[in-house]
């Protein structure tokens, strides 16, 4: 079968004008090429094949299928078991087998791979970066078999030098994808930091005034004795002056002043445990609340009344977001590397399925006073944050409009060595 120039010529301007943008580059330019060398070279199936574990493993990232009309990916095989095959795959340009099941390079693969799927011909070409073999582009053919034609071979070496431009073009956008995001979470950082060097100002001067004010009201006491009319509103200064030393309290908090002590340290996983009869009380009959704990020995260096903090803070503004019926879910696990955090962290993830925020909003979740309820100091998730931040923690939000929200709290473990 003669597959006409112009039709090979066509394919390689498809791939060469591929644009690379928006999330999952790499995974949506593997299903592009794939299906456009599978409809060029008129195969059944295309698979894209990459080594893992320094070349321990070959493991299909994407596989197109013609007759399906569908992508696949997952299947792997051990290179150990295939050594001529992979012999071949480092030292030719291509690999072209008419009837694969026998031929000796590509024989190894009958009992495991050809025969199960019926392939009688392949034509696979290396991927090659910096000189090495990152993987391979395999043209399959069932039923009956193909001759390949030096134009095929071409091609198909073309469509694999091909490939390795769209993973490194892919390699570029997502490293420039990371600095933004690093860049923008250094200015948040900046932010954040500066947002609470003026709140520990403004909360020691505040300070300073309900101090004059509770020197006053003693004085105003006995004045108050001896004057019946006036009965009562010394304790509701009072009542007033302790509530205005709680928010002091609060914005020193999301101030980071007043490190936490080395010596305290609380049991998250007992915490959450213990409060879960309360939070499920405080969100309401309507919302059901879940706690899953998936770790052990989450041992962190906070004190127990500001891991209560934390936690309550975070149930009560997830059950506002939530309008009628929904469900929060707290999650208590190790971190990851996507949380991008310390990697002995203790991670609390708390998702709500209400109302979500638009990406203006969530930027500005953590602030001090910004609140979108009519009602509420705006104190909540400011204090959350600092109390994390002080611990040498983090604290995130993750949240659309209309989808719900994700709040991910890391806290370093507890050090006792």
């Amino acid at each position: 079968m003669e597959t006409s120039r112009v039709t090979y010529e066509t394919a390689r301007l498809r791939l060469a004008r591929y644009r690379l943008e928006g999330e999952q580059t790499r995974s949506r330019a593997a299903a592009h090429a794939t299906q456009v060398s599978a409809e060029a070279l008129d195969v059944q199936r295309v698979g894209l094949w990459l080594f893992r574990e320094r070349e321990q493993r070959l493991v299909c990232v994407c596989q197109f299928d013609r007759i399906r009309r569908e992508h696949s990916s997952g299947q792997e095989l051990l290179a150990a078991d295939y050594p001529a095959y992979m012999k071949a795959l480092r030292d030719r340009r291509v690999i072209a087998a008419e009837d694969a099941q026998r031929d000796p390079l590509t024989r190894e693969l009958s009992a495991s791979y050809l025969e199960p799927l019926q392939i009688v011909s392949l034509l696979d070409a290396p991927i090659i970066r910096a000189g090495r073999v990152i993987g391979v582009v395999c043209h399959e053919v069932i039923g009956s078999k193909r001759s390949w034609s030096a134009r095929d071979l071409e091609f198909a070496s073309a469509v694999a030098d091909m490939v390795t431009v769209i993973f490194e073009q892919a390699d570029r956008l997502e490293l420039e994808v990371a600095l933004q995001e690093q860049a923008e979470q250094h200015q948040q950082s900046q932010k954040m930091e500066a947002l609470g060097r003026m709140a520990c100002g403004v909360a020691h001067d505040f300070n300073n005034v309900l101090g004059v004010i509770s020197v006053s009201l003693g004085a105003y006491k006995r004045v108050e004795a001896e004057h019946p009319e006036l009965k009562g509103v010394s304790q509701r200064v009072d009542e007033m002056v302790q509530l205005g030393q709680r928010l002091t309290k609060q914005l020193l908090a999301f101030g980071r002043e007043g490190a936490e002590s080395k010596q305290a340290s609380a049991d998250f996983a007992a915490v959450l445990e213990r409060m879960l009869p309360l939070l499920r009380s405080a969100a309401g009959s309507h919302i059901r609340v879940d706690l899953e704990v998936r770790i052990q020995g989450a041992i962190v260096n906070v004190d127990t009344s500001h891991l209560e903090q934390i936690v309550l803070n975070l149930v009560l503004n997830a059950r506002d977001a939530i309008t009628g019926g929904g469900q929060i879910t707290l999650t208590l696990r190790e971190a990851t590397p996507v949380d991008e955090v310390l990697p002995d962290a203790v991670v609390l993830e708390v998702v709500d399925d209400g109302a979500g925020m638009d990406a203006a909003t969530c930027a500005r979740a953590f602030e001090p006073y910004f609140t979108t309820k009519s009602q509420g100091s705006g104190l909540g998730l400011a204090t959350v944050y600092g109390i994390a931040r002080r611990a040498g923690g983090i604290a995130r939000a993750v949240s659309e409009s209309k989808r719900g929200t994700r709040i991910v709290i890391a806290l370093p473990r507890a050090d006792h060595s």
